[in-house]
């Protein structure tokens, strides 16, 4: 599915449904080199042009470094899509063509990741005022994207979902 990029009202660029989306269809997969957290500060320190929040967590100690427009896809504490498996993003509604897409960045983030924190602004009624690793989202949410089939395999099973 191509997604419309735009503004978003949560900061920068967004994407955006080009077409109404039914709960649980695939709406991107996320796409780019699969490397390690040491090389992911490789490449932050060296050129730059990353941040630490753009890498997608899909392992233990493995990281997609995305090469597609899946970086325009914004955090919300009370998001419309999450992942399936590794790297398929799903909706977890029902979403409206031109309502904007976005995860719990914090659904992606190992439970042993503890030197990553942002200040979240998502303006959503349950938002944390943080984005941290997978432990930091209240239990009754993270069940709600487990039951939605919304989390990665990985993080499954650090916290004993699998």
């Amino acid at each position: 599915m191509n997604l419309v990029i735009s503004d978003s009202i949560l900061g920068g660029k967004g994407s955006f449904a080009p077409i109404d989306i039914k709960i649980g269809t695939k709406i991107i997969t996320f796409e780019g080199e699969r490397v390690s957290k040491d090389e992911i500060d490789r490449r932050i320190d060296e050129t730059g042009e990353e941040n630490e929040d753009d890498p997608l967590q899909i392992g233990d100690n493995e990281f997609l470094d995305l090469s597609n427009n899946a970086i325009f896809i914004n955090h919300s504490c009370d998001p419309n899509a999450a992942f399936k498996g590794e790297v398929d993003l799903i909706a977890i509604r029902d979403i409206k063509k031109g309502e904007e897409i976005t995860f719990d960045y914090s659904s992606t983030v190992g439970k042993d990741i503890n030197w990553w924190m942002d200040n979240c602004n998502c303006g959503a009624a349950n938002c944390r005022g943080r984005i941290g690793n997978v432990l930091t989202i209240p239990h009754d949410q993270l069940m709600k994207y487990y039951d939605a089939g919304g989390l990665q395999d990985y993080i499954k099973k650090q916290i004993g979902l699998s």
